[in-house]
């Protein structure tokens, strides 16, 4: 990795890291994986089809909000 390069990406991080802090705080982001837990919970049951057609996809966004919470935390704790 070049010294260009490497300036390049560590600019990308932290414009995401500021962005992430900045639009996602952790209360929004707990609703956010309480109401996909509550689908994936009350979905089979009240329409299983809509469920499986969309479950993979949900399943995705779960992780990747989890995965979010996590930086969001970490950004906390270098913040203080």
């Amino acid at each position: 990795m070049t010294d260009a390069e490497y300036a390049l990406v560590q600019s990308q991080v932290m414009s995401i890291a500021e962005m992430v802090e900045a639009t996602l705080p952790i209360e929004k982001l707990d609703a956010f994986i309480e109401r996909i837990e509550r689908a994936e919970t009350m979905g089979p049951v009240l329409d299983p089809t809509l469920f499986i057609r969309a479950g993979k996809a949900m399943a995705k966004i779960k992780s990747v909000a989890i995965e979010l919470r996590s930086l969001v935390i970490a950004l906390e704790e270098h913040r203080a």
